[in-house]
């Protein structure tokens, strides 16, 4: 069963529940499979069974916290590989394949779903083609993913994978700031804490990182250093176009620079004649668990609770750490692990303590609905929906919850 809540946009939002005005009506039928929704749904499909889902939650968890702590640490070994080889790889050719492979896997799931590449064209062509208007939304926050990419590989290049996977974490402020000036979004106390004490643990982490520059007494450590400013000021431009991303900002500062760097990559790739120059069983590892994490990330977000991700990213911060000083790109000092410490901290506070009005108790009730919805009349399913709005304490608007 699908499960879907409609939300009357012409609504102040001085009156909102996380910005959207939430009423529950009552429930109907849909007309020949096919429901007519406004541009602003929220859809929760429940059609799994809890054995599946719990399954489903657990391996993708598993998988995102492995791959979290080894990608970072993979692309900078594939760097120090590519520096010795004298062969560089190029990090646009690395997301374009990944992109592709996820495109393939895509498609192949969808079309194992539907049964037939006919009925899978036909959704296709609805959802892209006479569902324009939708395409173009998502295309935003699509290109600014482009952008973040191919950053990843080039931060990647001059700093430690401990400093960035720390540094990166600033994403989060930058999109609760974001958040709170366009969105006017509401955070609460133990929130803004957090924030605050990962900014600290990413100061920590950025001075041990210094201080380990500074023991270095080799002919090139001024270089190292003007590297790593580099490294830091392209994760400090990842936090921000995350945050767009984040919040579906509408305008795309940095698109020049991304296509000023597809045109340099072009006259590289014509260099060698082949999109592939450089690249090793190391490269290929990266964008095939990129593209497939990238899916996963879906059934993370759809079935894991917020205690769940933390500690998926607690730990993969942790393991990007611990593989970092094992092989030797990070030295270990008491400040550093005082930095991943709060910032590991923070980020489990931040996720585990969101405000009373949040989405997540609304999405709670949305689900409990699914379920009284299967197995109540229609008495009780009124009653259960008046018992939602005074709970969530909104005013009566034009939404319903239709069930097909």
């Amino acid at each position: 069963m699908t499960v879907k809540l409609e939300i009357d946009p012409n609504i102040s939002p001085s009156k909102s529940v996380n910005q959207k005005e939430y009423k529950l009506l009552s429930t109907s039928e849909s007309v020949d499979g096919i429901s007519k929704y406004s541009d602003h749904t929220i859809q929760i499909e429940t059609t799994l069974s809890p054995e599946v889902q719990r399954q489903v939650q657990n391996f993708s968890l598993i998988f995102l916290t492995v791959q979290g702590s080894l990608n970072p640490f993979l692309v900078r070994a594939a760097h120090k590989h590519a520096e010795v080889s004298k062969q560089q790889f190029l990090g646009s050719t690395t997301v374009f394949t990944t992109e592709v492979l996820r495109i393939c896997m895509c498609c192949a799931y969808l079309c194992f779903s539907h049964g037939s590449i006919k009925i899978l064209s036909s959704e296709l062509w609805n959802t892209f083609v006479n569902n324009k208007r939708e395409t173009i939304k998502v295309c935003i926050p699509a290109l600014i993913y482009v952008i973040q990419n191919n950053l990843y590989f080039f931060a990647l290049k001059h700093v430690e994978a401990t400093l960035f996977s720390i540094t990166y974490q600033m994403r989060i402020l930058t999109t609760a700031l974001l958040s709170v000036v366009l969105l006017k979004r509401v955070f609460s106390l133990v929130q803004w804490a957090a924030l605050f004490i990962s900014l600290l643990g990413v100061i920590l982490v950025t001075i041990s990182s210094q201080q380990s520059r500074h023991l270095e007494a080799s002919d090139d450590s001024e270089e190292k250093r003007k590297s790593q400013l580099i490294g830091l000021t392209t994760i400090f431009v990842m936090c921000w176009t995350s945050a767009f991303a984040g919040v579906y900002l509408e305008r795309c500062y940095y698109l020049p620079f991304s296509v000023l760097t597809m045109f340099n990559d072009g006259a590289v790739i014509q260099e060698h004649g082949t999109i592939y120059y450089g690249w090793t069983w190391l490269v290929w590892t990266i964008s095939i668990s990129s593209a497939f994490s990238g899916i996963l990330v879906a059934a993370v977000m759809k079935y894991a609770d917020n205690i769940k991700k933390s500690y998926s990213n607690s730990i993969s911060l942790g393991g990007t750490a611990f593989l970092s000083i094992a092989f030797g790109d990070t030295q270990f000092t008491f400040i550093l692990f005082i930095g991943v410490g709060l910032v590991i901290a923070s980020v489990f506070l931040y996720t585990t303590n969101p405000p009373l009005t949040s989405a997540t108790s609304v999405d709670d009730y949305v689900d409990n609905f699914a379920i009284v919805s299967d197995s109540s009349s229609s008495d009780e399913r009124e009653s259960y929906v008046e018992e939602i709005n005074v709970k969530l304490k909104v005013p009566k608007v034009r939404a319903r919850i239709r069930s097909c």
